[in-house]
């Protein structure tokens, strides 16, 4: 699990109030700070909520939004520990890893001299997909995962 903090202003549209919010974001993935940054930079001026319901939807992960505004604390809380809804339809569908993706995880060690991939990295380059994809193993089948036979 990570947890990231972060804290970021934005105008208040009612009354032209600056508001500095706390923002806390719980999720399995993870997510780079600067595109953090970035999200909670597209919002000069804005409603908390339509600001927690954009950060869930661009970020992932479970959004916890705080601030004091007129004597009111308000505190939104939105999404879930998951990866982002990447997806153009509803359900639970998961969206293909392009092949720049799929390339960057095999680049990132797995490679030999000739391009393919390492027989003895195989196992970390399927588990680096199953990341990028959001599935985790519980503890049993990672026990029974590690205690394969050397190839």
């Amino acid at each position: 699990m990570n947890v990231y903090h972060y804290v970021f202003a934005s105008e208040c549209p009612s009354d032209g109030d600056q508001i500095i919010y706390g923002l806390e974001i719980r999720s399995v993935e993870r997510i780079m700070v600067e595109r953090i940054k970035e999200v909670c930079a597209e919002w000069p001026r804005g409603f908390q909520e339509d600001i927690a319901a954009d950060l869930v939807k661009q970020l992932g992960g479970e959004i916890t939004l705080r601030a004091q505004h007129q004597g009111v604390e308000i505190v939104t809380t939105l999404g879930t520990t998951s990866a982002p809804d990447n997806s153009e339809s509803e359900g639970d569908f998961r969206k293909p890893l392009t092949t720049e993706q799929i390339d960057e995880l095999a680049n990132d060690e797995c490679r030999n001299a000739a391009g393919g991939i390492y027989a003895t990295r195989i196992y970390e380059f399927a588990r680096a997909i199953e990341a990028a994809h959001g599935i985790t193993m519980n503890r049993a089948a990672l026990k029974t995962a590690s205690a394969r036979p050397a190839a």
